[in-house]
């Protein structure tokens, strides 16, 4: 959007590309010189992928291993972080962001129709979600809106 920026102002944009060049290269702006950003976003659309991820914990004297998981039928195995489990929905690409999955455990359906944008709508419609945090999923929003327009243009 900008190479370089002193004094300008840049607010409220969201870019979701890739970025080439050779100096003063970035997604919102390559160099900052005492001017100001505010509520900007970059996503890089030939990059990013987005990864889906349910964190869950066993009841206590439960096993891992009597348990099996699956997203839309395909077998997946959960993995241990900091005593929890979660299952990944790995490679999400940007169009496919409000794409919905289907997790099951032991062939019944625990979590149903959920995409990325699920949580987008689930933080936009919370009055106690910080605004930080809006403004973020509010990208990822953009990021996958965009995508499909430049993908049906």
């Amino acid at each position: 959007m900008c190479g370089y920026n002193n004094p300008g102002t840049i607010t409220n944009r969201y870019n979701a590309g890739t970025v080439n060049g050779t100096q003063n290269v970035g997604g919102v702006c390559g160099i900052n010189d005492n001017g100001t950003i505010t509520n900007c976003y970059y996503l890089d659309s030939e990059e990013s992928e987005t990864t889906i991820r349910h964190y869950f914990k066993l009841a206590e004297g439960k096993e891992i291993s009597n348990y099996t998981f699956s997203v839309d039928g395909m077998t997946v195995t959960p993995t241990e972080k900091q005593g929890y489990y979660c299952i990944d929905i790995e490679n999400v690409s940007a169009e496919k962001l409000g794409t919905p999955f289907n997790v099951s455990v032991n062939g019944e359906e625990v979590i149903t129709n959920y995409s990325a944008l699920s949580y987008v709508y689930k933080v936009m419609d919370s009055d106690s979600t910080d605004d930080n945090l809006k403004n973020l999923v509010k990208a990822l929003y953009i990021y996958n809106q965009d995508t499909l327009a430049y993908i049906t243009a």
